[in-house]
């Protein structure tokens, strides 16, 4: 299984994603390059302007825009600005035991709201998060709740801060599927003390 760490880019209204992972099946060429390159600058640049920056057709352009988005080497969205929106984040360092296990099990939240980065590494920690809410607490019951209940997880190391770059990133506001359960009548900190703002669609199902 392979996990992505997004690194995003920022444009006007869209943005460029270059994505690692999976080796790319094909090196891309200068022009290729140089496409990513202006649209970095400006991602709202029409394919006519952006063919004459690179000395090709609009229609060229877009065939090599469409291969570039389906060989999966960029990807257009749009970002958002945890800073505007008064998200916090938390850095998780995990040592897992079976790191291909653990990561079978994190996978299921690819697409959380709370989840914006997971990577692997060296040293101390194998494995690494960086979650995003509104609040430490809502982070806290998550690392609580949904990764230290994880198995093989010999120990959790946790910084609580914010991002300060990118300045806009790549995070769903809401899942496209449900992916936990609702938990919270059985737990302590949203049942009784109203610490966690929860997760969007199982707060709209209460």
């Amino acid at each position: 299984m392979i996990i992505f760490i997004k690194y995003s880019l920022q444009f006007e209204g869209k943005v460029i994603t270059m994505r690692r992972g999976r080796p790319a099946k094909r090196d891309i060429d200068k022009i290729d390059h140089q496409i990513i390159v202006e649209l970095q600058e400006d991602g709202r640049m029409s394919l006519v302007a952006l063919g004459n920056k690179v000395g090709l057709k609009h229609s060229s352009v877009r065939e090599r825009l469409l291969r570039l988005i389906k060989e999966r080497t960029i990807k257009v969205q749009a970002n958002i600005s945890l800073k505007k929106l008064g998200y916090s984040a938390a850095f998780v360092g995990i040592e897992a035991e079976n790191i291909g296990k653990t990561l079978e099990d994190i996978s299921r939240f690819e697409g959380c709201p709370r989840v914006l980065i997971i990577g692997t590494g060296s040293g101390d920690y194998n494995l690494f998060l960086i979650l995003v809410a509104k609040d430490f607490n809502t982070l806290r019951a998550f690392i609580e709740k949904k990764i230290r209940s994880l198995s093989g997880i010999r120990r959790i190391s946790t910084s609580f801060g914010d991002i300060i770059h990118p300045s806009f990133v790549p995070l769903p506001l809401e899942p496209k599927d449900i992916m936990c359960k609702p938990e919270c009548d059985t737990c302590e900190m949203y049942a009784l003390l109203k610490l966690c703002t929860g997760c969007p669609l199982v707060i709209a199902l209460d």
